[in-house]
């Protein structure tokens, strides 16, 4: 409707969607790995002829670390800062097409906090939060809602998204077995995760 488009703003869309509270969901999915009937060994690799080595089929699932073991020159970083708050009393997201720009603006609520974003940095590997950046993301959210400007900061999030131009998702077979490869996803792992997962179940289930 008109009347709750943002100031400034001549054109919305309202739609109904699932939004994933990413700690809780990932936390939920460790869980379930850990319950399932497997057998789970966490060790360093320095490559995948290493890993091959030790199982006929290797899933290569290693995001940015793909570069390396796989040797990809294609798969870079785009760095997301993100900014937790106390909910003000929102309690649907919204989202900015900003177009190519890397300052984004999205308002994710999740019961008393809020989840605000962002920032979209091709190739930077800088992990550490900035607080220039969240003064800037806490300003630009701010103004299309205006609630936000007295919310209180809970939390900083900084996370470098594994990108490729496209997602790699092909077997490779040599002489000592097979390799998956499945990476290169950026900012889009949650919407394709599932697909992505059946076709590599797929692959390994075939001879």
């Amino acid at each position: 409707m008109v009347n709750e488009r943002p100031a400034g703003y001549a054109h919305g869309v309202h739609y109904t969607a699932p939004l994933v509270n990413m700690p809780r969901h990932l936390a939920y999915l460790v869980d379930r790995l850990q319950r399932s009937d497997v057998d789970i060994e966490i060790t360093a690799v320095e490559s995948l002829d290493e890993a091959r080595s030790a199982a006929p089929i290797v899933v290569n699932c290693t995001g940015l670390g793909a570069g390396k073991l796989a040797d990809d020159d294609q798969v870079f970083p785009i760095r997301g800062q993100q900014l937790v708050v106390s909910n003000p009393g929102i309690a649907e997201f919204l989202e900015v097409d900003t177009g190519e720009s890397p300052d984004l603006i999205a308002i994710y609520p999740h019961g008393d906090h809020v989840v605000l974003g962002g920032t979209a940095e091709r190739g930077s590997w800088n992990r550490a939060p900035d607080p220039t950046t969240a003064e800037t993301i806490l300003a630009r959210c701010a103004a299309v809602q205006p609630l936000l400007r007295d919310a209180a900061v809970l939390e900083h999030r900084v996370g470098l998204r594994p990108t490729r131009p496209e997602i790699r998702l092909e077997e490779q077979f040599n002489g000592t077995g097979r390799i998956i490869h499945n990476y290169g996803h950026g900012g889009a792992g949650v919407s394709v995760a599932w697909g992505c997962a059946a076709t590599v179940s797929d692959m390994v289930s075939r001879q």
